[in-house]
């Protein structure tokens, strides 16, 4: 039914129909029209296609070579020029009997490239001071924060609604929507409840936040809190599933929270520049592990469909489990004195 539109309008049309949110479909076009231009056209004849899609890798494969780009880079636009013919294939745009991107391998991950790089706890904690939470984007950004430090992904902070929050157990549970149309439920710790429940109240409850809070004035915080967000929740904001995080008016995407990120993160002396939001979700998982929680609880948690995704960050805990042993203080021991006859 997309056979008459230009290929690009077929494309996102294609992508909306499959349910794809606006910022995802959005940033699958913006990257197959920069790949037409580098590639020099991405339709055609099969043989003209299969040709020039082989020199761009092989060329995109020196400059990883070269450590001019990282794998991950050609990993993510492989996968949206898969989708793109699939898209094409069955708009009829492409006369290829097969998918020709299918056909390009992914390179080979480099030893150690995809063991979590967690961020030490130090640089984690220097980091939440940088957020000023008295303003409501700081208010915001912390809460953002918060649920990568939950095991969120980017994109499942930008798919966040009001309506995925529940309550239980005095605090707040979060329905996960994950890669692949997954689903997972996240409990919420009782300090993330609390701060999330500010950030309910004051973002949407701008003017009269306080008389919520005082129908729970019996009660002290956190709890007050978090029962004034779900009462709030309940009444008057999860009428409609509106975007939990926007900027502008609009929901937040994943550049955007890039950026926001690295505003917080360069203002903190030592931090490697290549840890973003994905950091904390590799933190959340190392930590996990290191205070003794179940593979397979960690596993439902971090949203992995394989438990050898999960597996990785045993590498990492223990790791950091030998370096906390060697901090110990225990006394010397003069080696060539043991060993002496």
């Amino acid at each position: 039914m997309f056979e008459t539109l230009p290929p690009m309008e077929a494309f996102a049309a294609w992508l909306a129909h499959d349910g794809k949110l606006p910022q995802t479909i959005a940033g699958y076009v913006f990257t197959i029209k920069r790949l037409d231009q580098l590639i020099g056209g991405l339709l055609g004849t099969p043989a003209a296609v299969v040709g020039k899609l082989d020199r761009w890798r092989a060329d995109t494969i020196r400059k990883i070579e070269r450590d001019e780009l990282a794998p991950g880079t050609l990993r993510s636009e492989l996968t949206v020029l898969r989708t793109f013919y699939a898209a094409m294939l069955d708009t009829k745009h492409y006369r290829g009997s097969d998918n020709p991107a299918k056909a390009l391998k992914y390179p080979r991950k480099r030893h150690g490239e995809y063991l979590p790089r967690p961020m030490p706890r130090d640089q984690f904690t220097e980091l939440m001071a940088r957020f000023d939470v008295a303003t409501l984007d700081g208010l915001r950004d912390r809460t953002m924060v918060e649920l990568f430090m939950h095991g969120f992904r980017r994109v499942e902070v930008v798919r966040a609604l009001v309506t995925d929050i529940a309550f239980e157990n005095g605090r707040f549970v979060f329905t996960v929507h994950g890669k692949g149309g997954n689903e997972r439920l996240v409990p919420l710790s009782l300090r993330a409840s609390f701060l999330l429940g500010v950030y309910v109240l004051k973002w949407f409850a701008p003017d009269d936040f306080t008389e919520w809070l005082d129908r729970h004035g019996h009660v002290k915080d956190p709890y007050r809190t978090v029962l004034a967000a779900r009462e709030l929740l309940n009444k008057r904001v999860q009428l409609e599933p509106r975007a939990l995080f926007t900027r502008a008016g609009a929901p937040v995407n994943e550049r955007w929270i890039n950026r926001m990120f690295a505003s917080y993160r360069d203002q903190v002396p030592g931090i490697d520049a290549e840890h973003g939001p994905h950091a904390l979700r590799h933190t959340f998982g190392t930590e996990l592990l290191n205070s003794g929680t179940d593979l397979r609880v960690v596993q439902e948690l971090m949203g992995h469909q394989d438990i050898r995704t999960t597996t990785l960050y045993t590498k990492v805990a223990n790791n950091t489990r030998a370096e906390a042993v060697e901090r110990l203080g225990m006394p010397s021991l003069n080696m060539e004195k043991v060993w002496s006859p």
